[in-house]
C-alpha cells in the first residue's frame, strides 16, 4: 500500500497501519506493523502533543521498534504509541491462550492510555491476573505515559461479553461500552440482559 510517498508491505496476510494527514487531508507518515501471521488495528487515539495510540489483536511476533511482542494465545492484544513524527515510543501486548483483542483506545491529559476489548481465559497486567468467567470477558486496562501497566479490570458472566467502545474525561474516570449475555455484576450491581445480548456501560473512577 503506498500513502504519499511511503510505500507499505505486509509481513503476513494482514498488517496493521496507522497514517497521519494534515488538515488538508495530505499524508505526512505512515507507519505498518505485524509479523507472517494475521495482524489488525481497530482503534486509535491522539493526545495534546500530538502522539497517537492504536490497538488491536496480532499473532505470533511484531517487532514495533526496538521491542517485539510475542503472543501467548492466537491472537493477543498490543497497544501502541507513536511520537508526533510516527516513531515508534512504546508498544505493549497482552493475553491469555486463545483468542483476546483489543477494540478500542483513549488517551487522557496526563498521556495515559485506556482500552477494551475481550480476552479468553486468563490474562496478566502488571501484577493482576484477570479471569474471564465465560467464554470471553470484558477487560479495562490503564497503561501511564511510560506503557506501563497501573491497574486493569475484568467484567462478565458465563456466556460471551464484550467491550467495545471506551472513553475518558477530564477527571480521570474510564467508561466503556459492548455487550453482554445472560449475566454481570459490576461491583455491586447485577445486570441481567433481556434478549440475547444487551447493552452495557461501566464507569470507573481514577
Amino acid at each position: 500500500m503506498t500513502v504519499g510517498s511511503t510505500t507499505l508491505t505486509s509481513a503476513g496476510s494482514e498488517d496493521i497501519f496507522m497514517i497521519k494527514l494534515d488538515p488538508n487531508g495530505s499524508p505526512v507518515w505512515a507507519q505498518s506493523f505485524g509479523g507472517t501471521d494475521a495482524d489488525e488495528g481497530y482503534g486509535i487515539a491522539v493526545d495534546a502533543s500530538g502522539s497517537s495510540y492504536t490497538t488491536g489483536y496480532f499473532e505470533g511476533t511484531m517487532t514495533v521498534g526496538s521491542t517485539t511482542l510475542t503472543s501467548n494465545g492466537l491472537t493477543d492484544i498490543f497497544m501502541i504509541k507513536l511520537d508526533l513524527d510516527g516513531n515508534p515510543v512504546w508498544a505493549q501486548s497482552f493475553g491469555g491462550i486463545a483468542s483476546n483483542e483489543g477494540y478500542d483506545i483513549a488517551v487522557d491529559a496526563s498521556g495515559s492510555s485506556y482500552t477494551t476489548g475481550y480476552f479468553q481465559g486468563t490474562m496478566t497486567v502488571g501484577n493482576t491476573t484477570l479471569t474471564a468467567v465465560g467464554s470471553s470477558g470484558i477487560y479495562m486496562i490503564k497503561l501511564n505515559l511510560d506503557g506501563n501497566p497501573v491497574w486493569a479490570q475484568s467484567f462478565g458472566g458465563n456466556a460471551d461479553d464484550e467491550g467495545k467502545g471506551i472513553a475518558v474525561d477530564a477527571s480521570g474516570s474510564s467508561y466503556t461500552t459492548g455487550y453482554f449475555a445472560e449475566t454481570m455484576t459490576v461491583g455491586s450491581t447485577n445486570l441481567t440482559a433481556v434478549g440475547d445480548f444487551d447493552i452495557f456501560m461501566i464507569k470507573l473512577d481514577p
